[in-house]
């Protein structure tokens, strides 16, 4: 009798996403267009149970319940995985079919841009980051993370709607600056 290679846990749990960093800002595509950007990656450990591996363990859990793609491989579609609240100008990031997301910062000018662009570059990284970093720090965290591999990659896109998941929202401190001219 064959035995089904073990399937990897892709549920999500609250304490994994109050766990994380979000980051947003407005980039550049390919095309020079202003496009959204999503960073999200784990904070930095707070005891000797977050050990790297298990930190990466549950970056990778929590990328591979979006759908992300590994960098050699072309950009996931993740589906309709960002949820704009028109009223309250917050922004989810959930998994498929996930009652929880996670609150992204969401600047005024950010979310103008996903009312008229609702694709969104998300990029979640498996090494920690602080909430508190300033974009200077995540410039050096994704060229790190590009040149070591440890970020994965996709594509979402934002629909309106009223209050169909619950947030789980990162403390503040996470501002957007008007444009970083970031390119992927």
């Amino acid at each position: 009798m064959l035995t089904p290679p073990p399937q990897q846990d892709t549920h999500v749990s609250i304490g994994l996403l109050v766990s994380l960093s979000a980051f947003t800002w407005i980039g550049l595509d390919p095309a020079n267009a202003p496009v959204g950007m999503v960073l999200v990656t784990p904070s930095p450990a707070r005891g000797a149970e977050d050990a790297d591996r298990t930190i990466e363990q549950r970056m990778r859990s929590y990328a591979a319940a979006l759908g992300m793609s590994e960098p050699e491989e072309p950009m996931a579609d993740l589906g309709s995985c960002l949820t704009l609240h028109p009223r309250s100008a917050h922004v989810l990031l959930h998994t498929n079919g996930a009652r929880y997301g996670l609150q992204l910062p969401a600047h005024p000018r950010w979310v103008r841009l996903l009312l008229r662009r609702s694709d969104v570059a998300v990029i979640v990284g498996l090494d920690p980051l602080a909430r508190i970093a300033a974009m200077a720090d995540v410039d050096s965290y994704l060229a790190l993370g590009l040149e070591g591999r440890r970020l994965l990659f996709g594509t979402a896109h934002a629909v309106r709607t009223g209050a169909a998941h619950t947030s789980t929202s990162p403390p503040a401190g996470s501002e957007i600056p008007e444009t970083v001219p970031t390119t992927f």
